[in-house]
């Protein structure tokens, strides 16, 4: 993934780092910007937008907040939509939280780009409840860390 400050003229297909306004036209956080975004924002006078562009070999936060989320999903759980790199685990049904801390220990230290947080061992949960979540901390995580 490229951070980096590009030219308008460069800038479709870049995820925005900022929320951004421009006349009427307001991108949020996290979006890509299209074709259609760069000619709006051209013709408010913008020249530049700050954003990540993925490589090759890199993962969409949510896409990769969604890999992981399946990964831990026991028969218990539903996934929410993942949203801003966001996936949480909902308990189907009121029942008691079964977790193994030391593999949930183990994934989270594999690299700061995964986070996983979730109700302790044993736990009482609701239905509807987050058991687990979870976050992808930058715009997109390379396909080796999922991995």
């Amino acid at each position: 993934m490229k951070f980096a400050s590009f030219a308008i003229d460069d800038a479709a297909g870049i995820v925005l780092a900022h929320t951004t306004r421009a006349d009427d036209l307001v991108l949020k956080k996290g979006h890509v910007i299209t074709a259609g975004n760069v000619q709006a924002l051209r013709a408010a006078g913008v020249k530049e937008l700050i954003g990540a562009r993925l490589e090759v070999g890199d993962v969409a936060e949510d896409d990769a907040a969604t890999r992981v989320a399946k990964k831990l999903a026991g028969p218990n759980v539903t996934l929410s939509a993942a949203k801003t790199g966001r996936c949480n685990l909902l308990a189907a049904r009121a029942g008691v939280v079964e977790i193994n801390i030391a593999a949930i220990t183990a994934a989270n230290l594999i690299d700061e780009s995964v986070t996983i947080a979730t109700l302790a061992d044993k736990d009482a949960a609701k239905e509807g409840q987050i058991v687990p979540t979870v976050k992808i901390i930058p715009f997109a995580v390379s396909a080796d860390v999922l991995a």
